[in-house]
């Protein structure tokens, strides 16, 4: 008899006892070598390799997803074509990959992620530093250092870079006068560096890390010839002064006050790609009025996840039924094993969509079209609009970076990042691309949450806006050759990885010119194929759900002006070709300047050293 009065046991009946799921699995990365009618299989991060029958490498590759055993010899049967009486040996066959350790059940891979953290990953030091961009809006600015106050409290904040890259100096001077005032507000350090003060904060780092001051005046700067704006200046300064800490990023027309499409949960999904919702607010009111705001300090968030291993994160929300794992791929979780360090956090867009182009919304799921169906008047208004809501329903860690540097953003810059295109469009696209490029398969979290922006601003897109088509340029095309370097067989350790990128983009500035120009062409001729593919995808969708056929006319014109290249486009590649070669030769030759100064930075407090 029990002692305890108040506790009792009994037992089920076997048959009303809950049965645990089934096991879910995937596929380990792997390379597979043929050998006769045999395969010797060597799985990502084993010691030795597996000989099999040819026929499960086949097996092994389809397995690409989490499936019960049952379910994946369903696929594999369906997939391959094979006879229903083969089902038994198929599924004795992905038994036998179980057994090698070839196919991990969910357990197993949650187990993995754990493997690689280190001290650096659990203690990432405290988040000091807020960068935001401006360039003549005085009164964005002081609306957004308003908003920053609200969430100073919960944060562990100590200065705000204000990064002023304004020319005309009666806005210098307004910039200034909002940033005195806030100084009477703010508990955190308010730290202004104009233009003047930026070129001297070059020299003097030159100067301390020894490197020559032209490349670096060139990297932070962008060519003296060049008359393009220079985006990418404050950013490339951002990533000297934090060198060795996390940092936040923002620009001046945005705000910190968080909104929501739906309260969020507390659920979190690993995933290959972001899976971003978007609704169209109803451009005659206010959008503010059209979301529910969320309590809660995006600063705050960003600083708990920025820079933590995704096992931590994975730790604190569990397998969730197996949601946590489902949208993965085996080469992500091998990533995200092996590079286990959120390296960006992001969140969603409330306002102006910040993009210099409007063709991205007619490669939308059609679903998130609904509202355009209502009528051609609806679709003109909300369509040409420029105001969209678009955030995550849940917090995402995935391998894509969807990045716009806009909204609040937080970088891990405790490793080597390299530096933007001082100048011109697009430096978001390259930063993005340029930590992919040394951190392959690297983890970015989306918040699922907005940050407004430019509600104050009513731009329209135009009629033309919708006929452009899609052009090569210069960072687009910079891009996608890092991208295409990516693949090959380069060394793991980031620095060696740039030298090699420094030593590609010299050749590249070497090309000749008629060569460049057919790699142009090629570009642009892939550039706008995807574009025609995704939106053809799109008009299927709206096409089964019998949209109207006015909608689908834009559509289907959209996709006739990408699925060519006209004869009068090869003299834009022509002048475009030199403004490469020269950006190409300039980057090469300055990058080992920005390695030295960034190592010597990260082992300093830059900004307190230079001051």
């Amino acid at each position: 008899m029990n002692s305890d009065p108040y506790s009792f046991s009994f037992s089920l009946p076997a048959q009303s006892r809950r049965q645990p799921p089934p096991a879910r699995y995937i596929a380990r990365p792997f390379e597979a070598r043929p050998v006769g009618q045999e395969t010797l299989i060597l799985a990502a991060g084993a010691d030795t390799t597996v000989r099999a029958p040819l026929f499960y490498a086949q097996m092994l590759a389809h397995c690409d997803c989490f499936r019960t055993l049952d379910e994946h010899a369903d696929s594999v049967i369906q997939s391959f074509g094979l006879p229903a009486e083969q089902r038994p040996a198929v599924r004795q066959g992905l038994a036998g990959l179980v057994e090698r350790d070839l196919l991990r059940d969910e357990q197993a891979v949650f187990a993995g992620l754990e493997a690689h953290e280190t001290r650096a990953d659990t203690e990432p030091g405290p988040l000091r530093t807020l960068c935001i961009r401006t360039c003549e809006r005085a009164g964005d600015l002081k609306r957004l250092l308003a908003s920053l106050d609200r969430h100073l409290a919960e944060a562990d904040l100590e200065r705000v870079l204000i990064l002023d890259d304004g020319r005309d100096p009666d806005q210098v001077r307004a910039t200034t006068d909002v940033i005195a005032t806030a100084r009477g507000t703010l508990a955190v350090e308010l730290i202004h560096i104009d233009r003047g003060a930026r070129a001297e904060l070059v020299q003097r780092m030159a100067s301390r890390a020894g490197v020559e001051l032209s490349r670096l005046q060139w990297l932070i700067e962008g060519g003296d010839d060049d008359p393009a704006a220079s985006y990418g200046a404050n950013l490339n300064l951002a990533l000297l002064l934090t060198a060795g800490e996390r940092f936040l990023m923002i620009d001046d027309d945005a705000t910190l006050d968080p909104f929501v499409l739906a309260p969020p949960g507390d659920g979190l999904s690993l995933r290959v790609g972001h899976d971003f919702q978007v609704r169209f607010p109803d451009p005659a009111r206010p959008v503010t009025e059209q979301h529910e705001a969320l309590e809660v300090n995006p600063v705050a968030v960003h600083e708990a996840v920025l820079g933590a291993p995704v096992a931590a994160l994975a730790r604190k929300h569990g397998l969730q039924d197996g949601h946590l794992l489902a949208d993965l791929s085996p080469q992500m979780i091998h990533d995200f094993s092996a590079r286990p360090r959120v390296r960006l956090t992001t969140n969603g867009t409330l306002g102006d969509s910040g993009t210099g182009s409007m063709l991205w919304l007619y490669t939308l799921p059609p679903e998130q079209l609904a509202p355009w169906q209502e009528s051609e008047t609806a679709y003109r208004r909300l369509a040409f609009s420029r105001r969209v809501a678009r955030t995550t329903l849940e917090t995402q860690i995935a391998s894509s970076i969807s990045l716009m540097t806009t909204t609040l953003t937080g970088v891990d810059n405790r490793e080597l990042l390299l530096p933007v295109p001082a100048k011109g469009r697009g430096e978001d696209l390259i930063f993005g691309i340029g930590i992919r490029f040394l951190y392959p398969g690297t983890p970015c979290c989306a918040f699922p949450w907005m940050l407004p922006h430019r509600l104050e601003q009513r731009r329209q897109w135009q009629d033309e806006d919708l006929q452009r088509r899609q052009g090569a340029g210069l960072t687009g095309f910079i891009g996608s050759a890092i991208e295409d370097l990516a693949d090959a067989r380069l060394p793991q350790e980031p620095f060696a990885r740039s030298a090699v990128l420094a030593e590609w983009m010299q050749r590249l500035g070497d090309m000749s010119q008629p060569e460049l120009v057919e790699d142009l062409r090629r570009h642009l001729l892939q550039k706008r194929a995807d574009l025609a593919a995704q939106v053809q995808k799109t008009l299927d969708g709206l096409t089964h759900l019998q949209a109207p056929s006015w909608l689908r006319q834009d559509f289907a014109a959209i996709i006739e002006r990408h699925c060519q290249i006209q004869p009068d486009e090869t003299e834009r590649l022509q002048s475009l070709a030199p403004a490469v070669q020269r950006f190409a030769s300039s980057y090469g030759a300055a990058l080992p300047t920005w390695l030295t100064t960034w190592r010597w930075a990260a082992g300093v407090d830059a900004l307190q050293e230079l001051q």
